[in-house]
């Protein structure tokens, strides 16, 4: 299990590591690069499914000892995860998990709407048929787990979704939007995890919107539709996390969305 120590400034800092979600020490004949990766992946996924929570510090040495490896990687690692803005660092040179804010939030989702609505619109355009049958089956599967009431299930299959559905766009776009995905998955599990059947019942309606523009090979349709299902999600987020706040970086990304498609 994790220990947390309050230090002067209140802040948790992570002593021991609850067991990754991923389980077991890192393969001990990786070498140095494939080692920081693994690390990262553990890293990340504990971050983006809370058992790092927001505001916790971490220890370098308590992490290598429960992965099984050097500090060399888990330093290497947390240098990764800084990039992709899941991790901060202090002037004391200790990592922090970011706590969640509400300004952030804003920025992470007003720069989905504008890279995603672009990515859909090209995805759109270069999916095949085969494609198309497998978006199909995505949705089926989403409405599948809401039947059954299986948010595992849901939680997987909307990731999915949202990852085919900017798939085909320049690899390093793809890279950038992974990055944001992964930055909002922090604030979206928050309200996902409290959230009833019917919710994701209402989300999926929004995913079907979105499929059936790319099934139509309508790219401005699929980038409107997504642009207006990221910005609900947001502003929902936001009312959640801070009543009083105005989204306007969202919102004003949605109205170039919109100029986008009346042009």
């Amino acid at each position: 299990m994790r220990a947390v120590q309050s230090g002067a400034d209140d802040a948790a800092e992570l002593t021991a590591v609850r067991q990754s979600p991923s389980g077991g020490p890192v393969h001990t004949g990786a070498n140095g690069r494939q080692a920081t990766a693994e690390v990262g992946n553990r890293l990340r996924t504990m971050i983006l499914q809370g058992a790092l929570e927001p505001g916790s510090v971490l220890s370098q040495v308590a992490l290598a000892r429960q992965l099984g490896v050097s500090t060399t990687p888990v330093r290497e690692a947390i240098r990764l995860l800084e990039a992709e803005g899941l991790l901060i660092t202090e002037r004391n040179h200790r990592a922090r998990v970011p706590p969640l804010d509400i300004q952030d939030l804003d920025a992470v989702y007003s720069s989905r709407v504008l890279l995603e609505s672009m990515a859909v619109a090209v995805t759109t355009q270069r999916m095949t048929s085969a494609d198309h049958t497998a978006l199909a089956d995505n949705v089926a599967r989403l409405v599948a787990a809401v039947k059954n009431d299986d948010l595992p299930a849901w939680d997987a299959a909307h990731l999915e979704f949202h990852r085919r559905i900017v798939a085909l766009t320049s690899p390093s776009q793809t890279q950038i939007i992974a990055n944001l995905m992964d930055r909002a998955e922090r604030y979206r599990r928050v309200s996902v995890l409290s959230s009833r059947p019917r919710v994701w019942a209402s989300v999926n309606t929004e995913h079907e919107k979105i499929a059936e523009a790319i099934l139509a090979r309508d790219p401005a349709a699929a980038a409107g539709c997504l642009a207006r299902h990221l910005a609900r999600t947001a502003l929902v987020l936001t009312a959640d996390f801070a009543p009083e706040a105005d989204a306007i970086c969202t919102r004003t990304a949605l109205q170039i969305v919109g100029s986008w498609q009346g042009s």
